[in-house]
């Protein structure tokens, strides 16, 4: 499936998907994706996720084709902050590491699985830019 990344997203668009997870009662602003994390990010997504699952309808009272609707929007809402969320992770890591050199990485400052999530999308991105040179 292809995702929108982040540079893609704008600031507006990141606000509206916190009002898809968080609720329309939730004040947000640039300070407030500034300091969104990812664990809370994963808790809002399940609790929205339970509550719109297509698969749950029947037990909700509801039509599955409107739950379908509004769950295809909450889970593009949950990739679009995750990946600004991991950007994020990874502006920090850079300038740690520049700061410190690699010493901090294999010392486990960060998770194997927040490493892997940054090689990961360094990779992407790479051969993002390797594809747009070569045409």
């Amino acid at each position: 499936m292809g995702g929108t990344t982040v540079t893609e997203t704008s600031i507006q668009e990141l606000c509206d998907a916190c009002l898809v997870l968080f609720g329309p009662e939730t004040a947000v602003s640039e300070a407030y994706l500034k300091y969104l994390r990812p664990s809370g990010l994963k808790t809002a997504y399940r609790k929205v996720a339970l509550e719109t699952h297509p698969d749950r309808a029947r037990t909700l009272g509801k039509h599955a084709s409107d739950l379908n609707a509004r769950f295809a929007e909450v889970a593009s809402a949950y990739r679009k902050l995750k990946a600004y969320t991991l950007l994020a992770l990874l502006g920090k890591q850079r300038k740690l590491q520049s700061r410190f050199g690699e010493y901090f990485l294999q010392n486990g400052w960060f998770t194997s699985t927040q490493t892997d999530a940054f090689c990961k999308m360094q990779q992407q991105h790479n051969l993002k830019a390797l594809r747009n040179k070569l045409q």
